[in-house]
């Protein structure tokens, strides 16, 4: 299901399918189910929360009746519960959240902006632009200042890094040196394959 290809692990920046988190999809005309298996019992129930949300507000684009559930984790009947209702992270943990859900959020989707931005200013560059200008996304095509792009992988590349920038209500690209995005493209990606291993690990033992 493509709409799943577009939901991140907020950890690694790949998707949820490539990671094997998602267990079964049943569809039933206008109503869709997912099941998600974590890659270990006790993953952070914050980003099991930001996964299942996404995956829900994701399928709406499509769906009208969209059922989002998690098995396999210590918190699965808790988080099954507050995303059915669609209540806040806060609202699901109010003795433990603490109000930091948005900064945790944010951190994460900055990380993904910039292990991104080496690869965002390649492409822009190859097109006589500097980086300062705002995206626009323009069906199958982004506007970059005064450019338009349609490339199908450049698109698709600039489509995804202009929704990381409007979930922190930014247009323009953060600013970023080749050896920091490197970096963070290298600790997202460790984290990936670790990741990777252990939900194969689990996945072969059930």
């Amino acid at each position: 299901m493509e709409e799943l290809r577009k939901v991140y692990d907020p950890e690694t920046d790949l998707s949820i399918v490539d990671m094997g988190f998602v267990k079964d999809v049943k569809v039933n005309g206008s109503e869709v189910e997912v099941t998600l298996l974590p890659p270990t019992f006790w993953c952070s129930p914050p980003f099991m929360y930001m996964i299942m949300r996404d995956v829900k507000e994701k399928l709406r684009e499509r769906y009208t009746n969209v059922k989002v559930r998690i098995i396999g984790h210590h918190d699965s009947e808790r988080l099954n519960s507050c995303i059915e209702r669609g209540i806040t992270f806060e609202e699901c943990y109010p003795n433990e959240a603490g109000g930091y859900f948005y900064d945790l959020y944010k951190t994460f989707i900055i990380k993904r902006i910039k292990a991104r931005s080496y690869r965002v200013m390649k492409i822009i560059k190859k097109y006589g632009l500097k980086g300062d200008e705002d995206f626009e996304v323009l069906g199958d095509t982004v506007r970059v200042g005064n450019k338009v792009i349609g490339d199908k992988e450049e698109v698709k590349e600039l489509k995804e890094y202009v929704e990381l920038l409007k979930a922190i209500n930014t247009k323009s690209i953060i600013p970023t040196e080749v050896h920091e995005a490197k970096l963070y493209r290298l600790s997202l990606g460790i984290n990936g394959e670790f990741c990777k291993l252990l939900g194969e690990s689990r996945r072969e033992r059930n």
